[in-house]
């Protein structure tokens, strides 16, 4: 599961900052879903909040703060990323 998480989950998040460069919320929202579904598999709680937000609530939210979430989520998911590279899941016996 880790291993499908560090494979796939830079090239969402590439799409995810694209979509918002695009100034497609929508595309941001739809992003946002799959996100969340990899981070709630993962247990990565620190994110839900703001990935729920970019899902369900981006209309109702300024630019400003679109793009706050939007970093905030782009800054911890790297770090959750780097942790989980670091670590060896291969040779856990």
């Amino acid at each position: 599961m880790v291993e499908s998480f560090l494979e796939h989950t830079p090239p969402v998040l590439r799409d995810l900052s694209a979509a918002a460069d695009n100034d497609d919320w929508k595309k941001v929202s739809e992003i946002c879903h799959r996100l969340k579904a990899s981070y709630g598999t993962l247990t990565v709680s620190v994110l839900a909040e703001d990935v729920v937000a970019l899902e369900r609530e981006y209309e109702t939210l300024s630019k400003d703060d679109r793009i706050k979430i939007l970093n905030r989520i782009l800054a911890i998911s790297e770090k959750v990323l780097e942790s989980l590279s670091k670590e060896d899941f291969q040779n856990l016996e």
